[in-house]
């Protein structure tokens, strides 16, 4: 998955199926179809946040019906004085209940961005691993 931000907008989607799209855009062809990279289709999903307007809009496909779920729910933190080292960044715990999960963050403010994976944001800093209690979701910086 990718996260494209610009701390007032972002996008977070599969690259793979981003990768597919453009090549197909420009090479329909039979072979360029069978040459695709493979991606779970359960991560078929883009989240649009719009940060400044705390706005979020998740888009999916659905057999034929094109869905478009607007949330404006915002995400209540706590902060931990807790820290650990994640990719040699310095990184802070956040925790918080959200959509009926507990939800374990760390951050960074190396970096001016307020942003995370998935529905995540609003931490004073770049969420680089968060996961639920049961470790069922997780998502961790790569590069």
């Amino acid at each position: 998955m990718n996260l494209d931000t610009s701390n007032t907008y972002s996008l977070f989607y599969n690259s793979i199926k981003f990768e597919n799209d453009s090549l197909y855009a420009k090479n329909p062809t039979f072979e360029q179809k069978l040459k695709k990279k493979r991606f779970d289709q359960n991560l078929n999903y883009v989240i649009e946040k719009k940060l400044t307007f705390n706005e979020q809009i998740f888009y999916n496909n659905f057999s034929n019906v094109k869905l478009k779920v607007q949330d404006n729910e915002s995400i209540k933190w706590v902060l931990s004085n807790e820290f650990k080292i994640i990719s040699n960044m310095k990184c802070q715990k956040a925790e918080t209940d959200y959509k009926g999960r507990k939800w374990t963050a760390w951050f960074t403010s190396l970096y001016n961005i307020n942003d995370g994976p998935y529905k995540f944001y609003g931490l004073p800093g770049l969420i680089v691993s968060i996961s639920d209690s049961h470790n069922h979701h997780s998502f961790n910086l790569i590069e």
